[in-house]
């Protein structure tokens, strides 16, 4: 069974290898279905896919990451020659070429359950629009977050929620 942790390791090379699923604990999502997890997932594989949370499913490769670079790479089972990442315009979400993010994104913020990018000195924060759960994933300014944005988790999958330490 998969193990949950709240935030990846900053080391890279030590958790690069380290597939992942970042799940909401946003109430809205856990009315609907108290028996499922709801995972941020790209619609589509393909470069300018949004993201939107939808159900987990591990055995789906929409929803699995892996953080290098101080990037969020979407974890690909074949090999292919694009790698897609998430990347930002404006408050938008969505896949792009890797080569084409210049963004870095980080995990857990004042020990809280967020992702965010530093903008022009600001934070942005992933969130949703509480009123419509299932559009697409946006970034919310720090001022403006909703209940959503303190609602991400990371869920390893293997044997435990941290990643192994790199034998330096």
């Amino acid at each position: 069974f998969p193990s949950v942790s709240s935030q990846p390791s900053m080391a890279p090379s030590a958790y690069s290898f380290r597939t992942f699923s970042i799940v909401s604990s946003y109430s809205k999502f856990a009315s609907l279905d108290t028996t499922r997890d709801w995972c941020i997932k790209t619609q589509n594989i393909t470069p300018d896919s949004p993201l939107k949370v939808r159900p987990c499913d591990t055995e789906v490769h929409k929803g699995r990451w892996y953080y290098e670079d101080k990037k969020i790479k979407l974890r690909r089972e074949n090999e292919v020659s694009n790698e897609f990442c998430i990347k930002d315009e404006g408050r938008k979400l969505f896949l792009k070429n890797c080569q084409n993010v210049g963004s870095e994104f980080y995990f857990g913020d004042e020990d809280s359950n967020t992702i965010f990018v530093e903008k022009n000195g600001k934070k942005l924060y992933f969130g949703i629009d509480t009123f419509k759960i299932f559009s697409r994933v946006r970034l919310y300014n720090a001022g403006n977050r909703n209940s959503s944005s303190n609602s991400w988790s990371v869920r390893y999958e293997g044997p435990s929620n941290a990643p192994s330490e790199s034998a330096n």
